[in-house]
């Protein structure tokens, strides 16, 4: 499954009632957020700038069917979504998602040749087409940091 990214993730657990007890969550209200449940333990995420929640990831907003009360309207949506600042990020295709070259936690998304730069919530990083829990990925970018330091900065926490 492809992802087009977890933003951010709240610093508190949610009040969010797991439909089940592991699994990633459409949220009722807005069409940008969802949540990643882990023994029927809610974390809320938000999808990237310019994508929504479909189904079982982020998707562009133009390909979801989404209008939940209280999410944003696609209008303002593509009005934050031009006013978000390009990469100089070389895209290698005209579309899709590409991890960095120099860190595990971000990605680009490019569209038209243009690209934007993403990063993966606190706990993931970017592994071959979304982002995973860190501890499933195996990245050590060459001049980057490793995992377990990308993660200590990221994070504030020491990991091993």
């Amino acid at each position: 499954t492809q992802s087009t990214g977890e933003e951010e993730q709240e610093e508190e657990q949610s009040d969010f009632d797991c439909p089940e007890p592991t699994g990633w969550f459409a949220s009722p209200t807005s069409c940008a957020d969802y949540y990643g449940c882990s023994g029927d333990v809610a974390w809320k995420y938000t999808c990237a700038e310019g994508t929504l929640w479909d189904v079982d990831n982020c998707q562009w907003s133009d390909l979801v069917n989404c209008d939940k009360d209280g999410g944003e309207d696609e209008e303002e949506e593509q009005e934050e979504e031009q006013e978000e600042e390009q990469s100089d990020f070389d895209c290698p295709e005209p579309t899709g998602w590409f991890a960095s070259p120099t860190s595990c936690a971000d990605y680009y998304g490019c569209s038209g040749n243009v690209a934007w730069k993403y990063t993966c919530a606190e706990g993931t990083l970017w592994d071959v087409d979304n982002c995973q829990w860190s501890d499933l990925v195996n990245c050590d970018k060459d001049g980057g940091e490793d995992k377990e330091e990308e993660q200590e900065r990221r994070t504030g926490r020491r990991t091993g």
